[in-house]
């Protein structure tokens, strides 16, 4: 009998075990998202930034902060535009975002800078914030964006302007649609959540190494699959014990 590897299918099967149970585990589901925000009190700044997306939630975050004394200005980039808004469906986004930002009290024009980006990812949004820094510097930044989101948005900030010396202050807006304490109870919180964690993995792979986040990205990822099979197990044998109505 091969004895080494012996032991290592059972170093294996412990290990999977330890995981599926960690799966399983309330307090290791609820860790997700909270390990994805990395959302720091307000501070005084010299701008916020306001990512986009989120238009319920940011925009309203974004023009209390300037509203409210804690930074002159919103600054936030215009969005490639999509087929219903080339086709005059819907009104583009900046002018969602100008809209609830007046109704935050935000409307004079030394208060709201945009910038034309076109962007499609946050990497666009943080380029284009590099570009307007180089001619506007600043030494802090508050970036608005929903928690969960925020860890993976502050690594792109402080790559794009790794060169600047300013400090970046992720704020955490509210998330729609689902509660982070129990966000697999909902499809929009599994999709959101999940859907972090693989966009890490990706941007690990194309931009750089993330170090301990991309190690912890693939576990949870893991973990996040185990419980997602686990909990559609049930529903399958319920379906099929009632039979066709």
């Amino acid at each position: 009998m091969n004895r080494p590897r012996h032991i290592r299918r059972y170093i294996v099967a412990v290990v999977a075990i330890a995981v599926l149970a960690a799966a399983l585990n309330p307090w290791t589901l609820s860790f997700a998202p909270r390990w994805l925000d990395v959302g720091r009190p307000r501070q005084k700044a010299d701008a916020v930034v306001l990512l986009n997306g989120g238009y319920d939630t940011r925009p309203f975050v974004a023009a209390a902060l300037v509203h409210g004394g804690w930074a002159p200005k919103v600054i936030f980039c215009t969005v490639a535009p999509h087929a219903a808004q080339t086709a005059g469906a819907v009104p583009p986004s900046s002018e969602i975002v100008l809209k609830v930002l007046r109704y935050g009290g935000v409307s004079g024009e030394s208060q709201v800078t945009l910038l034309d980006a076109k962007a499609t990812t946050t990497f666009d949004e943080a380029k284009a914030v590099a570009g307007y820094l180089a001619e506007h510097p600043a030494r802090r930044l508050l970036i608005v964006t929903e928690g969960p989101h925020t860890r993976r948005a502050e690594w792109i900030f402080r790559q794009v302007l790794a060169d600047r010396p300013v400090e970046i202050v992720m704020i955490s807006a509210p998330t729609e649609g689902f509660d982070p304490a129990a966000w697999w109870r909902s499809e929009a919180g599994f999709l959101f959540v999940v859907s972090e964690y693989f966009k890490l993995f990706y941007y690990a792979l194309r931009y750089g190494w993330l170090g301990y986040e991309l190690l912890t990205a693939l576990v949870a990822i893991v973990l996040l699959r185990a419980w997602f099979r686990r909990r559609r197990k049930p529903d399958c044998m319920g379906k099929a014990q009632a039979g066709p109505a």
